[in-house]
């Protein structure tokens, strides 16, 4: 199904295959995580990203786990992260540069835009 490699690297903002060829993307997912977290669980479940908030449910839930005091961040990262394991798994994709639920922790809205343009 898959070529084993990325379409796009992590931190691939700045190329013309980055946020400057789809600049609504970019700002998506670096203002509004939850939003574009919610269109990606969408496109996956149906083929296409929905409204602004994708799926709903997914959005809520990433918001409020987001909301838990002072680990908040960390374990909704770590709860979108399953998302990056299974475009994975169906594009038998490489694990780079480190693992699911550290690239979400640390560089969640490059993941998102990278998972999206998969």
């Amino acid at each position: 199904m898959g070529n084993d490699d990325w379409q796009h690297q992590l931190i691939d903002c700045c190329s013309d295959k980055g946020c400057f060829s789809d600049n609504c993307l970019c700002l998506r997912t670096f203002c509004c995580a939850p939003c574009a977290y919610g269109q990606l669980v969408n496109r996956i479940k149906t083929g296409v990203p929905g409204d602004f908030f994708g799926d709903s449910s997914a959005c809520a839930t990433f918001t409020g786990l987001s909301c838990i005091p002072y680990v908040g961040w960390i374990v909704a990262a770590a709860h979108s992260a399953q998302i990056r394991k299974e475009i994975r798994a169906a594009y038998r994709l490489p694990e780079t540069p480190c693992g699911d639920v550290w690239v979400h922790t640390c560089c969640l809205s490059f993941a998102l835009f990278q998972e999206t343009r998969r």
